[in-house]
């Protein structure tokens, strides 16, 4: 399995369901092709990358003016459009601009990206892959923030294809309920499940500042998978971190994370 990321899982799922899912995927792949491969986790420290500063803004620029006709086509897109616009404009008045700014603008536009994917999703209340069954297919449990649904969707479709079938929740049960009624049914699903793969925020991987603790229904699964399964939760960074400076560093001892990085005889495997 290659090194995955949002454009490449998006790839995935481009074809799929109706005319607003379809825009939503294009969007995401115009946005990011080429902007994320900055960031994405390759082993070595992302700020020896030299990136030319006013380079990457003015390809941000670029890639904003070309999803103009195919995010026009919605009221979601529409805002979107003019949301990232309005981002430029101020990082532009600002000035200087270097890496730094460089994984803050990036980390809104996954921000940004994030909200315009849930806002189409909740249109979607089925979503059906022809062709798709668990069968014999080892299971794996997926913890992630509920509005990165279009990003563990596109996940599913990759790791089914790659011989794992990814317990997502809102895929199995889209009216979640209350929790008296939710969290019976996740301790079925963690039960049938060999491990956990966890998806955390952008923000804790880029280094960026604020909010890096782990949301309250992934804390509940992960301690729950990690007394019923100790030693099977995986971490996946999309972009580059060092491990032994991880802002999420007190998560990743306490629940004994191993970090993804591929898929062998139906088992997550962490890195070499």
């Amino acid at each position: 399995m290659g090194k995955l990321s949002r454009y490449s899982l998006y790839k995935e799922i481009e074809n799929l369901g109706d005319d607003r899912l379809k825009e939503a995927c294009r969007i995401n792949i115009q946005l990011l092709d080429g902007l994320e491969e900055v960031f994405l986790s390759d082993g070595h420290d992302p700020a020896s990358l030299g990136i030319a500063d006013s380079d990457f803004l003015n390809e941000v620029e670029q890639k904003i003016a070309l999803i103009k006709d195919i995010s026009t086509q919605s009221e979601e897109g529409k805002r979107l459009f003019t949301k990232m616009k309005g981002l430029v404009e101020q990082y532009k008045e600002k000035g200087a601009f270097d890496y730094k700014s460089a994984s803050n603008l990036f980390n809104k536009i996954i921000g940004y990206l994030a909200n315009y994917n849930s806002d189409i999703l909740e249109g979607e209340k089925e979503i059906q892959f022809e062709g798709i069954e668990k069968g014999n297919l080892p299971q794996v449990f997926l913890s992630s923030a509920y509005d990165d649904r279009l990003l563990s969707l596109a996940l599913f479709k990759k790791l089914y294809n790659d011989g794992v079938y990814l317990f997502v929740d809102w895929m199995h049960y889209p009216d979640r309920g209350e929790p008296d009624e939710v969290k019976p049914r996740l301790m079925e699903a963690m039960n049938e499940s060999s491990q956990l793969l966890f998806l955390r925020t952008p923000n804790s991987e880029l280094g960026i500042s604020g909010n890096t603790y782990i949301r309250p229904w992934c804390t509940w699964e992960l301690g729950k998978f990690s007394a019923l399964k100790p030693n099977e939760i995986y971490l996946y960074n999309f972009y580059a971190v060092e491990k032994h400076k991880d802002k999420i560093d007190l998560y990743i001892k306490l629940y004994d994370m191993k970090f993804f990085d591929h898929i062998e005889d139906g088992k997550l495997v962490d890195m070499a």
